[in-house]
């Protein structure tokens, strides 16, 4: 379903409750600023969610706790300061996951630890200033990760020990 570019603010709670066959949402480049917690529950065949360019400052535990089957997450281009530690935790299947130009500036060491097949991590241009030293721990498929334009001062050693899959990182334009 394709609701790109309508100047959406918000989305009615109830909405998309009789369309639990739905795969693919893409909401990119609209004005929505708040997420219901319940507004994508019913969605649990979900693969494809596409929230960049909006204005969401949150992301919660539960606003994805329901769509089991997600493998690729947008939500790139938002104001995003803040991810709740468990916001993942139900979502084992994703394996791409944008979070660039938000304004991150901190993650639980936990928060993608329930992602063993996730492959590509955009992280870029954010405000992050520490990347905890199990972060990616168990990420073990990871083959991208953009961490360029943040205030990372110092990568730890064990950061990305298991990761030998990866073949690109970025890191440009920190303060490393």
């Amino acid at each position: 379903l394709r609701l790109h570019n309508n100047q959406i603010t918000e989305i009615p709670v109830d909405l998309f409750r009789q369309n639990t066959e739905l795969t693919g949402l893409y909401l990119y480049f609209n004005q929505i600023s708040d997420l219901d917690s319940t507004v994508f529950s019913n969605l649990s065949k979900l693969k494809k969610l596409w929230l960049q360019s909006n204005k969401i400052e949150e992301i919660k535990n539960d606003h994805f706790q329901n769509n089991v089957e997600l493998e690729q997450l947008d939500l790139g281009l938002n104001k995003i300061k803040t991810i709740e530690s468990d916001a993942f935790k139900f979502n084992p299947k994703l394996d791409f996951i944008e979070l660039r130009r938000n304004r991150i500036e901190s993650l639980d060491p936990n928060i993608f630890s329930n992602l063993a097949v996730v492959r590509i991590f955009y992280l870029d241009d954010n405000q992050l200033n520490d990347l905890p030293a199990d972060l990616f721990k168990h990420n073990v498929n990871l083959e991208q990760i953009s961490l360029h334009s943040n205030k990372i001062p110092i990568l730890h050693p064990n950061l990305l020990k298991n990761q030998a899959k990866l073949d690109a990182i970025w890191l440009s334009g920190n303060k490393i």
